[in-house]
């Protein structure tokens, strides 16, 4: 009982902030951490007449892996994300609803920037980190209140990363080698009409070695799945942390009275 008196500050300090640790994991909206993790293999065999210095340079795949990074991220692709996910279709349409108002608030503000706002929130819920390497490693994190939109959001990460690394290249062969066949179709003298044909079937080498090599471009180490358990708040984190911050603040208070209530010297 000694104990209580001599330092009740610090027991009510303590228990005040282990009550209100308590209340905020109570009430605090739980927060699910989703991580995926993927892999972008180098190319293996290039064809020898388009085989440049570049894309033999270990910089420019550096450089080429942290454009795939930005991509992933772009304001383009989350806008059409809010329009192919269903679950995130509603959660902005909520949004609209409570925050719609705001527009008619700010002079000059237009549903285009509420929008925008909303996609800058999604991708703080986003992270893309790009460890390098001869093989590209991204490892994918969502964090959100809804398990399920979070792996789904990952799921479309990584669907995404496939076709900057396969579909769009595929895409730019293809229309290259249009391109030149209908070029070479027209009349030419023969000089010209050689280089076409030679670039033609140098394009048309590269294009075959790619789509050889295009299956194993893109592995999946790590398959996003629904946390059984949420990352935020954590319980016994924030009740450490109360008892801590307690104790400090009961002691200071505590250190402080004792001086405030110690008699002054005066001096003559």
């Amino acid at each position: 009982m000694g104990f209580l008196q001599k330092h009740i500050l610090v027991v009510g300090a303590v228990l005040g902030s282990l009550i209100v640790a308590a209340l905020y994991a109570t009430l605090s909206p739980k927060q699910y951490l989703v991580s995926a993790r993927v892999v972008v293999n180098r190319s293996q065999i290039e064809a020898p007449n388009l085989a440049m210095e570049d894309s033999k340079n270990r910089w420019v795949w550096v450089r080429d892996g942290y454009a795939i990074k930005e991509a992933l991220l772009s304001g383009e692709f989350l806008n059409q994300l809010i329009d192919e996910l269903p679950l995130l279709k509603e959660r902005y349409a909520r949004y609209q609803e409570t925050q719609g108002a705001r527009i008619d608030a700010v002079a000059g503000a237009t549903h285009a920037d509420l929008r925008a706002e909303f996609v800058a929130k999604l991708s703080r819920e986003l992270s893309v980190d790009f460890l390098g390497g001869d093989s590209f490693t991204y490892v994918l994190s969502a964090k959100d209140a809804n398990p399920l939109l979070a792996k789904r959001l990952l799921n479309k990460l990584m669907d995404r990363v496939r076709y900057l690394v396969v579909e769009e290249p595929k895409a730019a062969y293809q229309s290259a080698l249009t391109s030149l066949q209908a070029e070479i179709a027209k009349k030419h003298t023969p000089t010209t009409l050689s280089f076409l044909n030679e670039t033609y079937q140098s394009l048309l080498a590269a294009s075959l070695l790619f789509d050889a090599q295009a299956p194993r471009r893109v592995e999946v180490v790590q398959r996003p799945a629904v946390p059984l358990e949420s990352s935020w708040p954590k319980n016994g984190r924030l009740l450490l942390l109360a008892l801590a911050l307690g104790v400090a603040f009961g002691l200071a208070v505590e250190y402080l009275l004792n001086i405030a209530r110690q008699p002054r010297v005066q001096t003559a």
